[in-house]
């Protein structure tokens, strides 16, 4: 499966308003009445903000992963994630979660720091998988963790999600993704309902949940966030 996006991209760049663990969450919505709005989202303009492009080709996946560790306030350029969790290579396996929990190791930033990264993939695809999934998009956002999504050819980051608190099932109104991709006008824009939706209908193929734990002087890590 050809699952490369190209970016013209920039190999590091960081968040100016949070130091490394500092995730920043906004709009929780506790309990609403039947019919009632909520909206669970991330401070993700600043990331937008200072994202650099340049002159090479890259992946939109690890553009995202990139854009995902500079929220928590670490700079990890492109080329560093592919060489540190893929061995060098652009051309990944095609199995969406497993490629994803190779992210699960330990990182250097370009200033030294050392942090470690827990994806929680939310679904494999599968009919319906998303309607357990949506539940935990919420909840990740909620605690301030940013969203990894990806279809068959393109990742970005899920910042936002309004909904309605439904018994059964949260109904999506509104998403919002932050998109590596050079093209993006603008870089912050809204998803089509499909888009968060699994095959046939839909085409996402993975949601996963991305934590960033800080190192503690050779003990166990830290867990960012609340």
């Amino acid at each position: 499966m050809n699952r490369r996006a190209f970016l013209r991209t920039g190999a590091a760049f960081g968040l100016a308003t949070a130091g490394p663990g500092r995730a920043l969450a906004s709009g929780k919505c506790v309990s609403v009445a039947y019919g009632g709005v909520c909206t669970s989202s991330l401070a993700f303009d600043a990331v937008v903000r200072d994202f650099a492009f340049d002159r090479q080709d890259r992946w939109c996946w690890s553009a995202a992963v990139s854009m995902i560790f500079a929220f928590y306030g670490y700079r990890v350029g492109q080329s560093a994630i592919v060489s540190r969790a893929y061995d060098g290579n652009f051309d990944l396996t095609g199995d969406f979660v497993q490629d994803a929990r190779q992210l699960n190791r330990p990182w250097v930033d370009e200033h030294g720091r050392v942090f470690e990264c827990a994806v929680k993939p939310l679904f494999e695809v599968a009919s319906n998988a998303e309607n357990g999934a949506t539940r935990e998009m919420i909840a990740g956002l909620d605690r301030g963790q940013p969203v990894l999504l990806c279809d068959a050819q393109h990742a970005m980051v899920l910042t936002s999600l309004s909904y309605v608190n439904n018994p059964a099932a949260p109904a999506v109104t509104r998403a919002l993704v932050a998109d590596p991709w050079p093209g993006a006008d603008p870089h912050i824009h809204t998803l089509e309902p499909r888009d968060l939706t699994a095959p046939p209908i839909g085409r996402l193929h993975l949601a996963a949940v991305v934590e960033v734990y800080a190192a503690n002087n050779g003990n166990p890590p830290q867990k960012y966030g609340p």
